[in-house]
């Protein structure tokens, strides 16, 4: 997991979730008052957080390795990840081709270091991707059950 002062790294360079995605997850951890919290509760049928709302509101938000993946996956970076029993290495392109390296003893340490060098060239304004929505299927309770 990354530490408190990555995760503030990471949103001082310019990193954020991508606006397609929900702002708060149960599975989310937070540092909140020198505290680690996952977020938690129910998922479905309708979301119900476990976690008191000042944390996800007032903590900093510790991105996982789902995270940094799905990240890297939303700006359209291609990369190779390798393990060879003691570190991760990443070979990395952004959206341009621009190639990047990094390696780390975590797979999320890995990921965080190429992210940072990938937000550092873009001066922290990654390009967001527009999408628009064609369709959209209720699903009704009792088809639920």
């Amino acid at each position: 997991m990354l530490s408190k002062t990555e995760a503030k790294k990471l949103y001082d360079s310019g990193f954020k979730r991508p606006k397609i995605y929900d702002d708060v997850y149960p599975q989310d951890i937070y540092d909140y008052k020198n505290e680690t919290w996952i977020v938690g509760g129910k998922v479905f049928p309708r979301g119900e957080f476990g976690a008191p709302k000042e944390v996800y509101t007032q903590g900093t938000w510790i991105p996982l390795e789902e995270d940094l993946i799905s990240w890297m996956e939303e700006h359209d970076c291609t990369f190779i990840i390798s393990f060879d029993g003691m570190t991760y290495k990443i070979e990395a392109a952004d959206v341009n081709g621009t190639s990047y390296k990094a390696k780390g003893v975590s797979l999320e340490l890995c990921l965080y270091k190429v992210i940072i060098q990938i937000l550092h060239s873009f001066n922290g304004n990654m390009p967001e991707k527009e999408y628009e929505l064609m369709e959209v299927d209720l699903i009704e309770k009792e088809d639920l059950q």
